[in-house]
């Protein structure tokens, strides 16, 4: 399972919680840091991700830009950006 969490600071964090270790987080992304991606710091996600074989897909705004993210869905790590607008 993916959550957002979003503070008023124009970016939020993606977080993902393990089914096989009882919703214990497994790892997030996002936020000033990038946390365990630092690619995707200040990354404002624009909804909620688009899981597809071992992947999470998710729009989000970095910089004024629209982006298509691909993540890896076991570690949450930027594996290709497109962008958009």
């Amino acid at each position: 399972m993916v959550q957002m969490r979003s503070p008023s600071f124009g970016f939020n964090v993606l977080q993902a919680y393990g089914l096989e270790s009882h919703g214990k987080l497994t790892w997030e992304v996002g936020g000033e840091t990038g946390l365990a991606e630092p690619r995707l710091a200040n990354v404002l996600f624009l909804g909620a991700p688009l899981p597809a074989d071992d992947m999470l897909y998710v729009i989000g705004e970095l910089n004024g830009e629209v982006n298509m993210f691909a993540l890896a869905a076991e570690s949450g790590k930027l594996v290709w950006q497109q962008n958009l607008v």
